[in-house]
């Protein structure tokens, strides 16, 4: 495959595990001029890092000169300690190249969308991946996905048992959670990018921010697309099977681990507009009128 010039407009999908981004990725790919390509273990974040070293040295990138100098510094052994061709703008370039490379090859040069989802990125501070794209493709679009906490925990614990089989573990998960989503809200309310937020239960009922991305890339959710948002036979992306419960995944957790994505989870819920399970409410209220008569 050979790098593609002229590439089209980049479109990144990101969002915590089981929060839907594997849907969006699938309803993106569903026409015909869009390709999003799938994970990739978050190697861009080691890209970033990378790539700052590079652009924030005080000594690496320097003003280019002409090659004729270039060549008289190395030919009268001037200091070489520190000695490159780059600039800042063609570190840049070698960068983009490279990224290119990966997610616009010139085999897919129909594709006037490209791009790729991760589950990934912004999924700590010290993350700079998305930095890295927005520098490299400033006019790129970022789609950011989220999921109730309830819910997202709940098909995680489907998923993989391991990774919430106990209490503690559970915590520690609702806070990568509520770090996750923190950061990824950072970017999404930065008017400097160009972003939707897509909320899962918006999403599976045909609405929100997915058809204001839609109409920006002048599509519209056809009969296809409505075909992927119902309920399937047998699991695709975030557990997407045959019953009602795609999005009630909680009642398959216990009350008392409900009270506690509740506790670290509840308020960034309720800010993001997502509502909480009903079991809660009862079980509160049952708590409240309990005490109540004692």
């Amino acid at each position: 495959m050979t790098i593609q010039n002229d590439i089209g407009q980049p479109l990144f999908v990101i969002g915590p595990p089981r929060s839907g981004t594997t849907l969006v990725q699938r309803l993106l790919n569903s026409y015909d001029d869009i390709l999003i390509w799938g994970e990739h273990e978050g190697v861009l974040s080691f890209i970033a890092d990378a790539f700052f070293c590079g652009m924030e040295s005080k000594n690496f990138l320097k003003p280019c000169q002409p090659s004729e100098q270039m060549q008289n510094k190395i030919a009268t052994h001037a200091w070489p300690a520190w000695l490159t061709w780059l600039d800042e703008s063609q570190w840049d370039d070698c960068f983009r190249q490279f990224l290119s490379s990966l997610f616009s090859p010139m085999d897919f040069q129909d594709k006037r969308i490209w791009g790729f989802k991760e589950i990934r990125y912004g999924s700590n501070k010290k993350d700079r991946a998305l930095d890295l794209l927005h520098a490299l493709y400033p006019h790129s679009i970022f789609v950011f996905v989220v999921r109730s906490s309830f819910n997202t925990l709940a098909s995680s614990r489907i998923a993989f048992p391991t990774n919430c089989s106990d209490e503690q573990l559970l915590k520690n998960k609702c806070k990568e959670w509520q770090q996750h989503v923190e950061t990824l809200l950072q970017w999404y309310r930065n008017p400097q990018y160009h972003s939707y937020l897509i909320k899962y239960e918006d999403l599976i009922e045909e609405g929100g921010e997915f058809l204001s991305l839609l109409h920006y890339l002048g599509k519209t959710l056809g009969h296809i697309q409505k075909q992927m948002l119902r309920p399937v036979a047998s699991p695709v992306g975030s557990s997407f099977l045959e019953d009602t419960g795609f999005n009630s995944r909680w009642k398959t957790l216990p009350l008392s681990w409900l009270h506690i994505i509740d506790e670290y989870t509840g308020k960034l819920n309720d800010a993001l507009g997502l509502a909480r399970p009903p079991a809660l409410a009862l079980s509160t209220a049952a708590i409240t009128t309990h005490a109540a008569q004692h």
